[in-house]
């Protein structure tokens, strides 16, 4: 039998992910002998199209190593799942850890057209005016 890589991995687990089987995902992710940044964003990712935003954001908070991509994958899911003070939350806290203003933008401007979107159009300029990026356009 070949060898599995990383990328073989990730795709068994985003698939039992898509079909709601969380459970089998997390028992093949604990089993991976080495993870990269697309598998913890597999299981993020998985975790919150399953509606557990809990596991989602625990799983975000454990990566060894953010980035960007990460960012935004748990902000889009969070606000597609109602949850938008806690997406501003992980996007101020993610800001104030170091994280690069030019990794955070993307997810700054996905919060400001959540808040946007759900017509809370004050919130979303509040943020906007207190983003680290709002001098750069």
């Amino acid at each position: 039998m070949p060898v599995r890589d990383c990328v073989s991995w990730n795709t068994v687990i985003s698939g039992c992910a898509k079909n709601g089987r969380m459970g089998e995902a997390l028992r093949l992710f604990e089993s991976m002998p080495e993870r990269s940044v697309v598998s913890w964003n597999a299981m993020i990712t998985g975790f919150l199209q399953n509606g557990d935003v809990v596991s989602a954001v625990e799983f975000f908070e454990r990566m060894p190593q953010l980035d960007g991509a990460s960012v935004s994958a748990l902000v889009s899911g969070l606000i597609q799942n109602g949850e938008l003070g806690e997406a501003a939350r992980i996007v101020v806290q993610c800001g104030d850890g170091g994280e690069g203003v030019e990794d955070l933008v993307h997810a700054y401007n996905t919060l400001i057209a959540g808040y946007g979107q759900r017509g809370r159009v004050e919130e979303a300029r509040r943020i906007f005016d207190q983003s680290p990026f709002c001098h750069m356009i």
